[in-house]
């Protein structure tokens, strides 16, 4: 299991590095028109604004397999670690329900915006809302992860 998620972990961040390089090179394109061209690809500032929403969903996951998202740990710091896998198999629970409540939406917004597509790339918009789609069922699998791993530990078959 460990060897999937460390390439899975890889891919990641290939697909991560994939975007922002094509983020980079249509501006910097861009860019080199209008300066010395005085002309630009009218299409550039959609595909970035697609690609831009889903770096965003895609940095979400990557700073939540890390634990680098915003937290306050002050009251959990205390507690002991049995307590504290306690309390986060509960806030997991909640997460988890947060995340199915947004993928949920997610399909539910699909559905209400069936057919509506981007002016100039004529790109359906619902590529963008699968974005959070995947960000909400990305982070759910790694909640799941970290609930077996905090069972583990509540029910002693890991040391904390």
């Amino acid at each position: 299991m460990n060897s999937f998620l460390e390439r899975a972990g890889t891919a990641y961040k290939i697909l991560m590095g994939s975007v922002l390089a094509v983020m980079v090179l249509i501006v910097f394109v861009n860019v080199v028109l209008r300066k010395f061209f005085h002309s630009g690809i009218s299409f550039t500032e959609e595909a970035l604004r697609y690609l831009f929403v889903w770096m965003s969903y895609l940095g979400i996951v990557a700073a939540y397999k890390t634990n680098s998202h915003i937290r306050v740990t002050m009251l959990v710091d205390g507690l002991s670690p049995k307590a504290r896998a306690a309390l986060g198999l509960i806030m997991n629970v909640a997460i988890l329900y947060a995340l199915w409540f947004c993928t949920r939406g997610g399909f539910v917004y699909i559905e209400a915006n069936a057919g509506t597509y981007g002016e100039l790339l004529k790109v359906p918009y619902y590529i963008v809302i699968y974005s959070v789609i995947f960000a909400c069922v990305a982070m759910g699998f790694l909640t799941l992860l970290t609930m077996v791993k905090q069972a583990r530990l509540l029910f002693g078959r890991e040391e904390g």
